[in-house]
This record gives C-alpha cells, sequence and structure tokens, in this order.
C-alpha cells in the first residue's frame, strides 16, 4: 500500500533524479531537490544508504551548522534530513569519533575571516585555564576573553539541538555521547561559552541532565558533571555579572539538576560551592538579572536539601542535609539585609497630588536608574523570602515520599528511631543534641509513635503537637467517621513540637530571627499601587501564620507592636492625614474610603486580608482554641496594642467575633 501511495504522486523519472544526484556525489543537489521529503519516508533506498556514509554526514554537519546566511536553505535541508529519524545514519554518528567530534563543532568559535569554524587542534592552542573540581572560585573555564558569551546563530543553534534529541532517543546512543563527552571535557567548557543560546542549553540539558533513569546513564552523567567543572564554571558566571540570558540559562541547567533527583556527589558538589557564592554575590553592587537567577538556585537548593535530609537514613547524612541549610541561610541573610535596607532615591508626587497615583519619573536620569536597580533588587530579594518560607510545602511531600517508601520497605527508618530514643532519654539531664531532618513525620508515620517512646524513654509529650498528632493517629485507627491521615503543618515539626536542625521551620525562625521578612513587610506599605511586593509579602504574612497553634514563638516574632504601627501609618499616609490625626476620625475616614471600590489600592486589599488572618489566628479557628496559650497571646496583643484596634475597627473586625474557618 506505501509503495502504491508513493507511486501515484512521484514519477519514476523523478526518483531516477536522485539516483542520478546519488552517483555523482552531488549532495547539494539533493538537498535542494523539491520532493526529498517524500524520499526520505521510504524506509529502503539507495538515498538512505548514501545519506549515511561518513563523508556525506560531514558535509550535512557542515552545511546545518553553516552560519552563512546564503546557505539557510542548505543548512535547512540537512536538517530535515536529521529529523527523518534514519536510524544507519544516526548510528553511524555515534559510532564515529571523528563525527562526534563533528557534531559538536556547533559550539566551537566561527572565525569570520576564514568563513570556518576552529579546528581541534587550534582550539588546544587558544584554550586557557579550566575550573578545577577542586576550586570553585578559580574562574570560568574556557575560551579566552575575546570569545566569552559568544553568540552563535538561532538556526545553527537549533540545528544542533534537533540534531541531539534525535540521537538521544536511543539509550545506546546516549551511552556513547556521553561517553564522547566524558572523553573530551572540553566540549562543556565550549557550551559555558553560549549559555546565552537557548537551543544549545536545551541540547546540553539533554545529555547531562536527561529524563534516562537507567543505572549506566545517571553514573555517566555524574562523573560528566564532576569531572568537566560545569558547576564551577557556571557559578563563575554569576561572580562576573553575566548577561542575563547567560545566568538564566545556567540557572536552568543547575535547577534541572537539582530537580531531577541527581545523585548526592552532583547534589552536594553544587550545595559545597553555593554558600561561598552567596555571600560574595548577595549585595548592592551585583545586577539585579544575577540576584533574580542565583535567588533560583538557592531556592532550589533549599528545597533539595530539605527533602534529602527527611529522606535520609544515616545520622550523618541527615546531619549533612541540616548543616547545609544552616549554612545557606547564614550566606544568604546579610545580602538580604544589605538590599532590603537600602533607601532608593525615588522623587517625590507633585504637591497636592494624592500620595496613591503614579507620578511620571524621568528614567534616563542617572539617579532614577539607581533607584530602579535597587527596587529591582528589594523585589527579587522579597519574592525569594516568600518562596523560602513556604518551602514548608516540599517538608510535606518529602513525609508523604518517606511513607510510600516505608509501605514498600525501600525505606527503613530504623535509624531516626533509635535516635529519637536516645534524644528522649537525655532530655531534661542536658545531654540532649539536637533532633535531626530525618525524625520529621514520624508521628505521622507510625501511628503507634508515642506509645512507643513513651515505653522505652518514659518521656512524657505534653505539647499541642503530641497532642494532635496523637488524637489524630487514633481516631485513624479506630476508623472515627471515616478519617483519613492528612499531612498537617505539626508533622513538619519533632515528635513534642520541637524545631528541628535543618528544617523548614528552622529556616523559617532564622529568617524571622534576622529581621529579614520584617523589613519585607515594612517595604510593602511604602507603596500603596506596587502589587509586585504586595503579594509576596502576604505569602509571607500567611506562612508565619501558619505556625501560630504548634510553633508560636515563630508566629510571634513577626507580628508585633511595630507591625501594627507600620500598618497604621500606612493607610493614614494613603488619606494624606498627619501621623497625630485622632485614631478614631482617622479610622472614619479610612473607613469610608475603603468602602468606595475605585478608591480602594493594592495595599488595602493585602493590608485587609493579612489583618483579618490575624484576627481568625488570634482567636482559634474553632470554640475551644480561645483558651488555648497560643491564641491568647497573640489575641492579647491585638487587645493590648491601641494601632491593632485602629485596623481591626477601620476594616469592620470586631474582637468579639467568632473566629472563621480559612
Amino acid at each position: 500500500m506505501s509503495s502504491f501511495f508513493w507511486t501515484m504522486f512521484y514519477s519514476p523519472d523523478q526518483s531516477s533524479d536522485i539516483d542520478e544526484h546519488i552517483r555523482s556525489d552531488n549532495l547539494e543537489a539533493i538537498l535542494a531537490y523539491d520532493k526529498l521529503s517524500a524520499e526520505l519516508q521510504q524506509t529502503s533506498n539507495s538515498l538512505h544508504s548514501y545519506l549515511s556514509k561518513q563523508d556525506t554526514i560531514m558535509r550535512l554537519i557542515a552545511y546545518a551548522y553553516d552560519p552563512e546566511e546564503s546557505k539557510r536553505q542548505l543548512s535547512a535541508a540537512a536538517n530535515d534530513v536529521f529529523v527523518a529519524d534514519i536510524s544507519a545514519l544516526l548510528d553511524t554518528i555515534t559510532s564515529n569519533p571523528t563525527l562526534m567530534g563533528q557534531l559538536f563543532m556547533a559550539l566551537r568559535p566561527y572565525s569570520t575571516e576564514q568563513h570556518r569554524y576552529l579546528t581541534h587542534e587550534e582550539l588546544d592552542s587558544v584554550m586557557i585555564e579550566r575550573v578545577s573540581v577542586t576550586a570553585p572560585t578559580a574562574g570560568p573555564a574556557g575560551l579566552p576573553q575575546r570569545y566569552a558569551q559568544r553568540r552563535i546563530p538561532l538556526h545553527v543553534a537549533e540545528n544542533f539541538c534537533r540534531l541531539i534529541i534525535m540521537l538521544v532517543r536511543s539509550p545506546m546512543r546516549l551511552k556513547k555521547l556521553q561517553q564522547y563527552i566524558l572523553n573530551n571535557p572540553y566540549i562543556l567548557s565550549l557550551f559555558c561559552q553560549i549559555l546565552c543560546s537557548a537551543p544549545a542549553t536545551e541540547a546540553i540539558h539533554y545529555l547531562i541532565v536527561g529524563k534516562d533513569r537507567a543505572t549506566e546513564s545517571i553514573h555517566l552523567q555524574t562523573e560528566i558533571v564532576l569531572q568537566s567543572g560545569i558547576v564551577q564554571s557556571m557559578f563563575a558566571l554569576f561572580e562576573a555579572n553575566a548577561p542575563f540570558d547567560s545566568l538564566m540559562h545556567a540557572s536552568f541547567i543547575i535547577c534541572s539538576l537539582l530537580a531531577n533527583g541527581c545523585t548526592g556527589p552532583v547534589r552536594e558538589l553544587i550545595l559545597d560551592s553555593l554558600p561561598a557564592l552567596l555571600r560574595s554575590t548577595i549585595n548592592l553592587k551585583s545586577h539585579p538579572g544575577t540576584i533574580r537567577t542565583l535567588l533560583q538556585i538557592t531556592v532550589s537548593a533549599f528545597r533539595e536539601a530539605i527533602r534529602s535530609g527527611i529522606l535520609s537514613e544515616k545520622e550523618s547524612e541527615s546531619l549533612y542535609y541540616a548543616s547545609k541549610i544552616d549554612e545557606l541561610a547564614k550566606a544568604c541573610i546579610p545580602g538580604f539585609l544589605e538590599i532590603l535596607h537600602c533607601t532608593p532615591n525615588i522623587p517625590k508626587p507633585p504637591p497636592g497630588s494624592p500620595p496613591h497615583v503614579l507620578c511620571e519619573v524621568p528614567l534616563v536620569t542617572p539617579e532614577a536608574c539607581d533607584a530602579g536597580m535597587k527596587m529591582l533588587l528589594k523585589q527579587h530579594v522579597i519574592s525569594a523570602l516568600a518562596e523560602l518560607l513556604r518551602l514548608s510545602e516540599i517538608t510535606k511531600e518529602a513525609i508523604k515520599e518517606k511513607e510510600e517508601r516505608t509501605l514498600q520497605t525501600e525505606f527503613r527508618p530504623d535509624m531516626a528511631v533509635d535516635f529519637v530514643e536516645v534524644y528522649y532519654r537525655a532530655a531534661g539531664a542536658g545531654e540532649q543534641k539536637q533532633l535531626l531532618p530525618f525524625v520529621i513525620g514520624l508521628s505521622y508515620i507510625f501511628q503507634d509513635v508515642y506509645q512507643h517512646l513513651k515505653a522505652t524513654c518514659g518521656y512524657e509529650f505534653t505539647s499541642e503537637v503530641a497532642k494532635a498528632c496523637s488524637d489524630a493517629n487514633a481516631s485513624v485507627a479506630n476508623n472515627v467517621q471515616g478519617l483519613k491521615k492528612t499531612i498537617s503543618i505539626q508533622h513538619t515539626l519533632g515528635p513534642d513540637g520541637e524545631i528541628v536542625y535543618g528544617s523548614s521551620p528552622y529556616l523559617t525562625l532564622l529568617l524571622l530571627e534576622s529581621g529579614a521578612p520584617a523589613l519585607a513587610l515594612a517595604e510593602m506599605f511604602k507603596f500603596p499601587e506596587q502589587s509586585i511586593i504586595h503579594y509576596p509579602c502576604s505569602i509571607i504574612a500567611t506562612q508565619v501564620l501558619e505556625y501560630q497553634h504548634f510553633a508560636p514563638r515563630i508566629s510571634l516574632h513577626l507580628f508585633d507592636g511595630p507591625f501594627f504601627a507600620l500598618v497604621r501609618r500606612a493607610l493614614l499616609e494613603e488619606e494624606g492625614l498627619p501621623e497625630g490625626t485622632d485614631l478614631g476620625k482617622a479610622g472614619t475616614i479610612c473607613e469610608a474610603r475603603l468602602k468606595v471600590p475605585t478608591r480602594r489600592t493594592s495595599l488595602d486589599a493585602h493590608v485587609e486580608m493579612i489583618v483579618a488572618q490575624l484576627h481568625r489566628a488570634a482567636y482559634g479557628f474553632k470554640e475551644a482554641d480561645k483558651t488555648n496559650p497560643p491564641f491568647k497571646a497573640l489575641a492579647g496583643l491585638l487587645e493590648g496594642s491601641p494601632d491593632a484596634t485602629f485596623l481591626l475597627s477601620t476594616l469592620s473586625l470586631s474582637l468579639k467575633d467568632e473566629a472563621a474557618t480559612f
């Protein structure tokens, strides 16, 4: 049927044309043939045999990578040949070292004077100091400065990417490609020079990250990353404030390595190298693009370290990841504070203008540009703070994964159980050590953990966490009203409500003690219409309040008297009222404005949401909560602060109202 279909449309004369071109070895004529795509679809013909020869493939690659505009049609036709998925052709490439060298030719510098790419020998003569695996700060690997961050033509990068994709579809070809890269580390040095090219970045992603989880492929990926020094090379780009697109793609590669379940050595390489980079880079001297992309890596590193610490089975492994959380946090905090403390010199609105109306700012002046850069830095830091505080969600996911592994007997947290036994036996004797992340989730996974610990340790669990977990486990065990276990915020804490070293609550507490979240919220109140800051600040407030019931020391770090004073001052400034205005009169004026939808600002909406959540958190989620100490502490703060009372009254939230559930 297939042959009948093709003969309906293509005459024997047309096939004879192709055969004539093959006999005369006229590859250019074949690529220019208007029915080439149809000929490539036929599974068995002389064309496939011709195209699969080494010499033909060499010329096809040269056409595909030709940057000259006059050769674009031939380049596109050569690309069509590669994506036709001719197995013999693709197998020939990965079986021939010479062709493999040509395959990565697109990454080499192109000489516009000689109209060709540098040869392998010429590369050897111009390569400079490479980054050592043991020296993360040695500087970028690869070529001299005149070749740094080269841009290659888009069509060349796309053709290279498509060819790589076709090759890696076969596990055997992927293995050969990875082995070639491992034996020729200069390839990744060249790659670091063309990171600004998205298709080339995607191609390398398939080779060193990929989705092939075969053991041998993972081993080769690990060796490539460790021996090539590519992680250190990409980190060096951040220290040099490289162009934003290069940093964005470097961030993509490193985050992908972390997110795709990289091996322990690669994960540890990233976690060990990152703190020094954070200390040297997160400051006012760095470009906002550098900070933004580096913080993306930082959030991914925290996420993977928290998850790995929880899933560890050995004390040494869990302690390593916990210490990395501590080190990363303490590396970030000084830079966060420096950026959040800076005061951009932003022009004020003309006299008589409403404070919330945006004024025209001449962005061409150096002062305005500097102010804009500082504002961008603040936005990136505030967004990163919100993402870091949301990492309690990854803790819940890790607990679920831990439970699934335990049920499948792939995971035996015996070390964690032994560890908490020793911990609670020593409790009160001054000998206890810090709880490690691998104990997180035990109160969720094992329904009898409290009975076991009481029997073996004689320890009395008295916290709200222990009570809530025990009650939930008992209800599920007795099948009370068909209840199912759910992972909640209390399971991110220790069995008796302890803040576990290196956990997401520990990270939250470190950030709060530094004052960075408080500075972020203060920034929120300065700009009534800057919703790009208001939204992450609302996330910060919501995440901190989540700990109110089981770890009130976290929540009370942020919501205090100065916080309510800042909110009240922001509302007064929106009305143009002086600082000393009577609170009763000011409340009436603000309340009248808030009732008019067209006068409400982004700040009004977010303040109302935060204060409403505070009100609910202070008076609990059910009647019985009102007598619990965590709720009473926050309620006392609200009732004892004139500023808090003003806000609740203005936003029509009565102290006597029953709290509603979120």
